[in-house]
């Protein structure tokens, strides 16, 4: 089976008979949060294709730039693997962002440069770097201050005891 394995803005496209093993066998070396995006049949052969296809996004040995270009054809041939999570609160900034311009989550994912999964978790304030945020406040043109990205809570409205919104 052909895998895609997403992080920090790459795809790595290889080819395994196990591609779950195999994930969990370069997560272990990798100092960076990896994703499991998908897996689609194919042999040696479709993985040399799908490298050679991808040629000029090359950034070392079978990692590719994660662009428009490969998440599109990901999500229209392969099988996704992401784990359900647990979607952000409606208030947050980055939701009222993307709704105030139109733009999807997954499209706004391959702008940072990161995928769906690893999106929600910064939103829910896991596995972010301070690096990671200012990339995400700058995809929106400084419109998301750093600050908005670090303590979203505040934006939230306080409640009172039995739900209420506090004046």
């Amino acid at each position: 089976m052909i895998y895609f394995i997403e992080t920090q803005g790459l795809v790595k496209i290889g080819y395994s008979n196990d591609p779950r093993r195999r994930f969990h066998n370069l997560s272990i070396g990798c100092p960076t949060v990896c994703t499991l995006i998908g897996v689609t049949e194919g042999g040696k052969a479709e993985e040399r294709a799908l490298h050679q296809r991808f040629t000029e996004l090359k950034v070392r040995g079978e990692w590719f730039k994660f662009t428009a270009e490969v998440n599109s054809f990901i999500r229209e041939n392969a099988i996704s693997l992401e784990k359900p999570v647990e979607v952000p609160s409606i208030n947050h900034p980055i939701t009222r962002y993307l709704a105030s311009v139109g733009m999807s989550v997954s499209d706004f994912c391959v702008k940072v440069g990161i995928s769906r999964a690893h999106l929600y978790r910064i939103m829910a304030g896991q596995n972010t770097t301070t690096r990671q945020l200012k990339s995400i406040s700058a995809a929106t043109n400084w419109v998301i201050s750093l600050e908005e990205l670090l303590l979203p809570e505040t934006t939230t409205p306080h409640t009172t005891e039995g739900g209420r919104a506090a004046a």
